[in-house]
């Protein structure tokens, strides 16, 4: 009997971690498109779970909190924006966010760290910010 049950238990276990591998790819069903957006619904949530406990443990300024937040809503409401503008300049969508990111950050000009917006001196080396003693 207890072979038996055993045989039961490695066989419904090598079931669940066989699955996978014998799944078509790119087969989707009407239920996998729903399932699909509620993922993306879920990740935004998690996005902003995530900025709600930096901001309460201290680690984002309020400024920088809502900044980000109105940024993650906005992606979230309008996901093609950026493919739009990537396609008005011509450019690869990926590398039009980086662009964008690039522009929006300040580096030391000692060591080369991203610097946080309200920094008056860098947090790796002790640099005074240009424009900011």
């Amino acid at each position: 009997m207890e072979i038996v049950a055993m045989l039961v238990l490695v066989g419904a276990v090598g079931a669940i971690i066989l699955t996978p591998l014998f799944r078509r790819p790119g087969v989707m069903s009407l239920a996998g498109t729903a399932e699909a957006h509620g993922q993306a619904d879920r990740k935004v949530e998690a996005m902003l779970a995530d900025l709600e406990f930096d901001h309460a443990t201290g680690k984002l300024a309020d400024d920088d909190y809502a900044a980000l937040r109105s940024r993650v809503e906005t992606a979230a409401t309008a996901p093609a924006a950026p493919a739009a503008v990537a396609a008005d300049e011509g450019i690869d969508p990926l590398e039009a966010e980086i662009r964008a990111a690039r522009r929006a950050r300040r580096f030391c000009t000692g060591c080369g760290t991203a610097l946080p917006k309200a920094a008056r001196f860098c947090p790796a080396c002790g640099t005074p910010v240009e424009g900011r003693v």
